[in-house]
């Protein structure tokens, strides 16, 4: 295994640097995921074109859309008497968690599932922006604690070391996954940064610490 460095003003270059500093940031997060209730890892989660080999070298599946130019998902859609795929967001759980919620593919898990409860949104008026959801156990006990602006100041700094060709990556990936997926009902989430598919800020955003809540 390749260990990463990083201190805390390294560009982010990669992937595989992104999915660390996460993972780094994240680093309390298992005590909320086991005791969880939320009907959290359903819908469309999307795999990257580079993580997808790693995924199904461990006997993972996936399924592409739209053709060999279109979002790959992990595959955990039902079939359609005809073998045609049944899409529903809201009732496809993760087929790699466990009865006790436990993710049997952790180490091979896609940048979706390392990033979350960050996400990515499309907001009314900002575009696709990065979110942090505030429907997750673990974001919901940061707030109980009164530690929500530490994480969201730490998330803030992680975004904001993305280099432009890993914001690139994600916003040309997540264009084509919000193209078939639009949106799947309501959430409560912390706006931090737009996210650009040349990985620059624009002008008018949201400052460090002026994190808004929609809705």
């Amino acid at each position: 295994m390749t260990e990463i460095g990083l201190n805390g003003s390294d560009r982010i270059k990669s992937v595989a640097m992104l999915k660390h500093v996460i993972d780094q940031c994240f680093r309390d997060i298992s005590p909320s995921c086991m005791v969880c209730t939320d009907p959290d890892c359903l819908g469309y989660i999307w795999v990257l074109p580079e993580e997808e080999g790693v995924f199904l070298d461990i006997g993972a599946r996936t399924v592409q859309i739209n053709g060999s130019q279109g979002p790959i998902f992990i595959d955990n859609y039902p079939r359609s008497a005809d073998g045609n795929l049944i899409i529903d967001p809201k009732q496809t759980r993760c087929p790699y968690r466990d009865n006790n919620g436990r993710c049997t593919v952790h180490a091979a898990r896609p940048l979706a599932c390392h990033l979350y409860p960050l996400g990515i949104q499309t907001h009314p008026t900002e575009g696709y922006v990065w979110a942090l959801h505030r429907d997750c156990h673990y974001v919901r006990a940061k707030e109980r604690e009164g530690n929500i602006g530490e994480l969201l100041d730490e998330l803030y700094g992680i975004i904001d070391r993305l280099d432009p060709s890993v914001s690139a990556q994600i916003y040309e990936v997540y264009d084509k996954v919000e193209a078939i997926s639009g949106r799947d009902g309501e959430s409560t989430y912390y706006i931090l940064l737009p996210l650009t598919r040349s990985g620059t800020v624009k002008k008018n955003s949201l400052a460090k610490g002026s994190y808004k809540t929609h809705p």
